[in-house]
């Protein structure tokens, strides 16, 4: 850590501790200070003691513009602590800021992995942040003029990160005219109007931002970035009015295009809009740049455009047969069936035969809107996605759709030994990387689709565990009734033909019992239900297998080793370009700029030195034509470079034939959507059983209480009756009666029915007992109804 040019020796300030430089502008250092006690961080900007008056001036009105202002998007000014103003080194104020922990636009330009722009869900981040923030600007009669990734950071708030815009150092106040002349910023992200000296408007920062759009979108700055802005003013200066691009090539004449160029992350649903807000943004004239204003909004219509695409509401959908990603916006309240038809239209998969699975595996509901799909707050097909499988298929054979390989990459893999010049060959090695990026990246896509089915799998298997469950219950219960129905029936049977030579005996209910008798072995069969129950078992242990399988696992290992080779290759290509081109050709290399001779200012200062490569080493015609990289690279980095794609199509080959676990995971799924059927019919058949079972013991209660009462009648008819005091025996056998008139269910019970001697005569028996279930006891109760010659007759 350099320490600053302090009075003091120590790092510490009161309880306020150094911990290290942030940066350094064209006048001013910016540090970091951390509270011991609380842990607050705070950036402090002190100046240099080297300030001119103009650039006091210029300081004094950063602070004054900064302490006013309060918006998430703007970095927020603190109140500087008493014990780190006595670090000042002149009479200027410090400026304290919020600390923005995860740097600047710069360093995520710069990572390899965004050398061809950056993801769609980060582009669409960075235009809801910065366009919030310019507006902000704007409303409060501010110009910033210095917009560019330097000056745009990284913060995080509630788990989500926020760009903000800092250094407002060459921020213009319009409260003191709408028309400013005076020629600041960076040259590289400067409007056209202030190479010419002219009076500029707002529409300044529009071009800035514009710029700053197309770079995050594509990896480059638009207009010739190989040239310094003073050389490709003149060139660029006739271009049409919907052109947002100009190239030179290697004959030395400028193309130029309305289109954003390929290869870039953004869908194709973002792509025309992209390009409609650009040709607004970037605009050479600045009477008509930003399009004027929108009549209803009031808002200048390159806003308004870039509100309609931040609300815009589009569902991606892979398409698992494929690998083709379908984007499709969705319209207010548009249903579920209607995009469904529009995604039969593009992938072929009718309507009946789709499935589409989120991520957690739980399948769209076609009561609810499309707008479903979409998630609040979260952007870009990159960072949520549908997945769309073929019910109709049962093996996916293939093969994917490949991703398009770029024309360069393509180029070098035909002819791998032909010496290309430095920019080429920076360019090239940018998108061959780009698109090894995005291979790894279609695999983990593919491979969470996987994930998807195998979740919506164990949803199904988890229901049909539930299912078996209920049917095995159900089963075991009707096997239990049936066991005691037919016990019962047998044991009344064999009754039937003891007191047959009592007189008592019916044809009739005999033969109902026989009938009941075959009834119910004929169920049993209806209560087995060990088939199912030996699929289900299967069906759960190819599922087991399934999860266990190496193909369920991640296997982007050598997806990740290629593109970190890729990464390293690249690298390395960077750092020998920066040893051809900084001492001979500094100039020429926009990679190179020392961003301290980029500002027209009188201390001939500028922002923060950026090292080579910092996001901008692969632009092409970087070096004059007729450059070779021979030399500079040895033949078998070049050749490694070259074979870089080569080896990526050849396992795309491989990554196109799909492995078998997703086939796998179709039928095993479609055997258990089968089950469901064959499941609820035996459910059915079950609950029907049952119910029948009941309607014949109760059936067979009122025959026999019939056959009791015949029984009684014969009974008293056969012999006197003696008339007896009540016992506590008769109140119990009353109750008993009166219970008996209540009961409504039956179930087995421990208990069989008894044969009771008559007390009327040591002769006489008295009919068999009958087991039932009153609503008012735990369990079965043996009820016998005594004979009228054994009923004490009511006193009067």
């Amino acid at each position: 850590m350099e320490k600053p040019p302090f009075r003091h020796n120590n790092n510490k300030c009161g309880d306020w501790e150094l911990k290290e430089r942030l940066g350094m502008g064209g006048f001013a250092h910016v540090y970091l200070y951390q509270h011991h006690v609380s842990g607050e961080k705070l950036a402090v900007k002190m100046c240099r003691l080297e300030l001119t008056p103009r650039n006091k001036d210029r300081w004094s009105r950063e602070i004054q513009i900064m302490k006013k202002l309060n918006h998430i998007n703007v970095v927020t000014a603190r109140d500087v602590p008493e014990e780190i103003n006595l670090i000042a080194l002149n009479d200027l104020p410090l400026l304290a800021m919020e600390f923005c922990s995860h740097g600047d636009l710069r360093k995520v330009l710069s990572r390899p992995e965004n050398c061809c722009g950056l993801k769609e869900s980060d582009v669409l981040s960075l235009l809801n942040d910065v366009g919030c923030g310019i507006q902000y600007l704007h409303e409060n009669k501010i110009i910033h003029r210095d917009l560019k990734p330097e000056n745009i950071v990284l913060q995080e708030v509630n788990g989500k990160l926020v760009h903000k815009i800092i250094d407002l150092g060459y921020a213009k106040d319009l409260d003191q005219g709408s028309l400013c002349t005076s020629f600041v910023g960076t040259l590289q992200y400067l409007a056209p109007e202030l190479f010419e000296n002219k009076a500029y408007t707002v529409s300044v920062d529009y071009w800035s931002f514009g710029t700053m759009i197309f770079e995050c979108s594509c990896g480059f700055r638009p207009f010739l970035h190989n040239l310094q802005p003073v050389q490709w003013a003149s060139k660029v200066r006739n271009k049409g009015p919907k052109d947002i691009m100009a190239v030179e090539e290697a004959n030395g004449e400028v193309r130029f295009s309305s289109h954003l160029p390929y290869p870039n992350n953004l869908s194709r649903t973002l792509l025309e809009p992209m390009e409609a807000l650009l040709q607004l943004m970037l605009k050479w004239d600045p009477v008509h740049r930003g399009g004027g204003v929108h009549p209803e909004s009031r808002k200048p219509l390159c806003f308004d455009l870039l509100d309609q695409i931040l609300s815009m509401k589009v569902v991606h959908i892979l398409n698992m047969t494929t690998a083709q990603v379908h984007s499709f916006q969705l319209a207010p309240d548009e249903s579920l069936h209607a995009l469904q038809k529009r995604v039969e239209a593009e992938s072929g998969i009718h309507v009946v035969h789709q499935e589409l699975l989120q991520e957690t595996g739980v399948s769209l509901d076609p009561r609810k809107p499309a707008a479903q799909c979409v998630l609040d707050g979260v952007r870009g097909w990159d960072a949520y996605i549908v997945y769309l499988f073929d019910k109709s298929a049962t093996e996916y054979s293939g093969p994917f759709s490949a991703r398009q390989l770029p024309d360069k990459v393509n180029t070098i893999v035909q002819e791998a030994r032909t010496p290309l010049p430095l920019g080429v060959l920076k360019k090239v090695w940018a998108e061959a990387l780009s698109y090894i990026c995005g291979l790894k990246d279609d695999y983990s896509r593919l491979f969470q689709g996987q994930r998807a089915a195998m979740l919506s799998l164990l949803r199904y298997n988890t229901n049909l565990t539930r299912c078996k469950n209920s049917m095995f219950g159900f089963s075991q219960q009707l096997k239990a009734k049936l066991d005691f129905f037919r016990s019962s029936i047998q044991y009344d049977l064999e009754k039937y033909s003891d007191q047959m030579h009592y007189g008592i005996s019916s044809e009739k209910m005999l033969k109902a019992w026989q009938e009941n008798e075959e009834r119910a072995a004929a169920f049993a069969q209806v209560a087995e239900v060990s088939h199912l129950d030996d699929e289900i078992m299967a069906l759960h242990s190819e599922i087991v297998e399934l999860q266990r399988s190496p193909y369920a696992r991640r296997q982007g290992d050598k997806m990740e080793q290629l593109e970190e080779r890729a990464m390293e290759l690249y690298k390395q290509l960077k750092m020998k370009c920066k040893g051809q081109t900084c001492s001979s050709h500094r100039g020429d290399d926009d990679d190179n700029y020392d961003d301290d001779a980029d500002d027209f200012d009188s201390s001939g200062g500028g922002p923060e030195h950026r090292q080579f490569g910092d996001g901008e080493g692969h632009h092409p015609d970087g070096a004059e034509p007729g450059q070779s990289a021979q030399g500079s690279l040895h033949a078998p980095q070049v050749q490694g470079s070259c074979h870089a794609p080569r080896t990526n199509a050849d396992l795309l080959a491989r990554l196109s034939r799909p492995p078998p676990i997703p086939s796998k995971i179709l039928s095993s799924k479609q055997k258990i959507i089968e089950l469901f059927p064959r499941i609820e019919k035996t459910l059915e058949s079950i609950k029907e059983a049952d119910n029948t079972v009941m309607q014949m013991q109760v059936k067979r209660q009122r025959e026999f209480w019939h056959l009791l009462k015949i029984a009684c009648v014969s009974q008293r008819r056969g012999g006197p009756t003696r008339a007896r005091r009540r016992t506590p025996t008769d109140a119990a056998s009353s109750s008993s009666r009166r219970r008996t008139r209540h009961a409504t269910r039956w179930r087995p019970g421990p208990s069989r029915p008894t044969s009771l001697r008559c007390p009327s005569g040591p002769s006489r028996r008295r009919p068999p007992a009958l087991l039932i279930l009153s609503p008012r006891c735990p369990g079965p109760t043996t009820v016998t109804r005594p004979p009228a010659c054994c009923r004490r007759p009511r006193s009067t």
